[in-house]
């Protein structure tokens, strides 16, 4: 039985489509990482490259637009904001900025 295509998917390639859904089916990767959050941004992701990449190209960081969606979907769906923090704690155990610097 094929699986019914949201609305929000419509225009998305297909391979981006069953990559939400098998995202929407796991609470968690191979690795026991969460990623809840994850079915919800390829969406809008998805979504944003369907507008934003025939009008702006490839790169398009400095678009104004671009860049708040990127953000607003990095802090909610896939918690930013504790990845930034695992990463600064991480990085203050290492003590010298030369031994910093490489990782």
């Amino acid at each position: 039985m094929a699986s019914k295509r949201s609305r929000k998917s419509e225009g998305l390639s297909p391979l981006l489509v069953r990559l939400i859904e098998a995202a929407e089916h796991s609470a968690e990767d191979a690795g026991g990482r969460d990623i809840r959050g994850a079915s919800k941004a390829l969406q809008e992701f998805g979504q944003l490259a369907e507008w934003a990449l025939p009008i702006h190209g490839v790169f398009v960081a400095n678009n104004e637009n671009v860049s708040t969606t990127v953000e607003r979907v990095a802090k909610q769906p896939l918690d930013w904001e504790g990845a930034r923090r695992e990463v600064r704690e991480a990085l203050e155990a290492v003590e010298s900025f030369t031994q910093r610097d490489p990782i």
